[in-house]
């Protein structure tokens, strides 16, 4: 996850020097819109290649979540509480889910 917002954040500085020098500045404004950094040219790869790139990451991380964590969790929460309907597991799939559509999200940003 840090690695995914260090490419997002790395992205955002590299396309926002990139469109300080280019012909869509406005002397004064100091930051623009996000969806302003990706529309010209020379950055719009830069934009459209980290966004991309920073979601798989957010993505595999939460897949590294599932496979390691997530069952440590599930084992845990049922020794707790044994014979007990568990709703840790319901809890987990939306996690899990929403995990995954916010790391879509950053993908299709660009």
């Amino acid at each position: 996850p840090s690695c995914a917002m260090l490419v997002v954040l790395s992205t955002v500085f590299v396309c926002l020097r990139l469109w300080r020098s280019g012909p869509s500045y406005f002397p004064g404004l100091i930051f623009p819109a996000i969806s302003e950094l990706g529309v010209d040219r020379p950055q719009r790869l830069i934009y459209q290649v980290g966004f991309f790139l920073g979601g798989s990451l957010m993505s595999a991380g939460i897949v590294l979540f599932e496979l390691i964590v997530a069952p440590q969790l599930l084992e845990t929460a049922a020794a707790s509480e044994p014979g007990q309907p568990s709703l840790e597991w319901g809890l987990l799939e939306s996690l899990l889910f929403w995990g995954h559509a916010s790391a879509a999200g950053v993908m299709i940003q660009g």
